[in-house]
């Protein structure tokens, strides 16, 4: 298993740049459907959420290298009222570093930071369908399907914490 360091972003801001690229590359249709216009549209986003709870972002780095985010948000389906939250978000970990454990670690993450805010349960929804399975093997249940900006029976998934 790989050794990672995670940091609030606001604690390590140069990383600000880097995860607008990699969520921009990553998620592009979705960050334009949702009034964004590049890498650095995103990180001024994040730049502007400090001083609370929620949203925070965090970052997950080797050594000193950058390796992947993750988030926990109020609403990540923002106009679809769907009446969750919180939600893990941003789940993204760079190509050379999957299939280690990363993603998981960071879930994990997730998970002790909302339930050391007080909540119960944790949202998610999987934008490609193979990630379903992946979420339910780590004990996530979709709730339900609905449409999504670019997406289509998109599942949104639920954890006890």
């Amino acid at each position: 298993m790989v050794l990672l360091t995670f940091y609030n972003i606001v604690d390590k801001p140069e990383a600000y740049d880097i995860v607008g690229k990699y969520h921009w590359d990553e998620w592009q249709d979705l960050y334009k459907d949702w009034g964004f216009d590049g890498p650095e549209s995103i990180a001024n986003k994040w730049k502007k959420m400090v001083d609370c709870d929620l949203p925070v972002l965090f970052v997950a780095y080797s050594n000193d290298q950058f390796v992947g985010t993750v988030a926990i948000v109020m609403d990540d389906m923002p106009g679809k009222n769907t009446g969750y939250t919180p939600w893990l978000s941003v789940l993204f970990v760079i190509p050379e570093f999957r299939k280690q454990g990363i993603a998981t670690q960071l879930i994990e993450l997730c998970k002790n930071y909302c339930n050391s805010l007080g909540y119960t349960e944790c949202y998610l929804w999987a934008e490609k369908p193979q990630w379903e399975a992946v979420y339910s093997k780590l004990g996530w249940k979709t709730v339900q399907k609905v449409n999504y900006s670019c997406y289509n029976n998109v599942p949104i998934m639920h954890i006890c914490l």
